[in-house]
């Protein structure tokens, strides 16, 4: 027969060994609960990255498009340029040309005035 001193120690052991297993489920449901947190983070993580993609795709394709648009821009505002200037050469060939005509009049008159002098 077991004395009361080791009765009481050894419910005290079985205690302490229950307490434990509790105490080591408990942690365990912790662990389990702080993973499934993890999992969780990570999914909205990976489903965060996915819309930046999107997003980051989307700003790429109107960057792209904004360039296209720019450098037709740029084409036809530098044709619009060619076709002024060649305009332009050719209004002043017509201004020289017009002035020489002046010239060769003026020159005439010239010549007649000095021939109604003499």
């Amino acid at each position: 027969m077991k004395t009361a001193f080791a009765q009481i120690r050894e419910v005290h052991t079985e205690a302490q060994e229950t307490n434990s297993q509790q105490n080591e489920r408990e942690m365990m449901a912790e662990f389990k609960n702080e993973l499934v947190q993890i999992k969780e983070s990570q999914a909205g993580t990976q489903e965060g990255l996915a819309e930046f993609k999107q997003e980051l795709a989307q700003i790429r394709e109107v960057h792209t498009e904004a360039q296209e648009a720019l450098t037709n821009s740029l084409v036809q505002i530098q044709a619009g340029t060619q076709e002024a200037l060649a305009e332009f050469k050719q209004e002043l060939v017509q201004i020289q040309e017009s002035q020489a005509g002046t010239q060769e009049a003026l020159a005439e008159f010239k010549q007649e005035l000095g021939n109604l002098r003499d």
